[in-house]
């Protein structure tokens, strides 16, 4: 069973985009995220997720279904 220093330093080289149009409640994911451990980023919009996932190397995305208009899903 890996150590838990162990399990942090595999979260710290994973990176998250948070992708929430409630700036609250993403505030809120991110904050846990990288508490976790976790290198997070955020996008307030579907547009701006875009933008990101074009200039960064993501892991894993975490997002809300209804982006105001847009479909997280998309």
């Amino acid at each position: 069973v890996p150590q838990p220093e162990c399990r942090l330093a595999e979260a710290s080289r994973t990176r998250v985009l948070v992708v929430e149009d409630d700036l609250l409640v993403g505030a809120v994911a991110a904050e846990a995220l990288e508490e976790a451990g976790f290198t997070v980023l955020s996008a307030a919009s579907a547009e701006e997720a875009s933008i990101i996932l074009t200039e960064e190397i993501i892991d894993v995305l975490f997002s809300d279904i209804d982006l105001g208009g847009r479909d997280g899903c998309d």
